[in-house]
């Protein structure tokens, strides 16, 4: 499905209401996407399927993100990025909002 810019875009959100927001949004914006709600720790995306594939705001347990990008990676072509955005550690001290829990909060060296 034909996103902006001529992208093909898929979205993978457990929260159907935040598929369904996804959806109104998408419409209200004339842009094509491919829904899906899935278990991002369960969702097999296609080999080689993606020229970028975008981990936004999925705060877990360092086991759990890990396989999570461990099944992330072949479904990034050779010249494609992963790209994961998300709280840093140091919203606990000098940030606001986000997961309290350090442990699942991001760091440049950590995953």
């Amino acid at each position: 499905m034909a996103g902006t810019a001529g992208w093909e875009v898929s979205a993978v959100d457990f929260s159907a209401v935040a598929i369904e927001r996804g959806r109104e949004l998408a419409r209200q914006r004339d842009v094509s996407v491919d829904w899906q709600v899935a278990d991002g720790t369960e969702y097999k995306p296609p080999a080689d399927g993606f020229n970028l594939v975008l981990i936004a705001y999925l705060h877990l347990p360092a086991a759990e993100i890990a396989a999570v990008l461990a099944t992330a990676r072949p479904a990034v072509r050779a010249d494609g990025r992963v790209l994961v955005v998300g709280h840093d550690l140091g919203n606990l001290s000098g940030g606001t909002g986000g997961p309290q829990d350090p442990d699942i909060l991001l760091t440049p060296r950590r995953w």
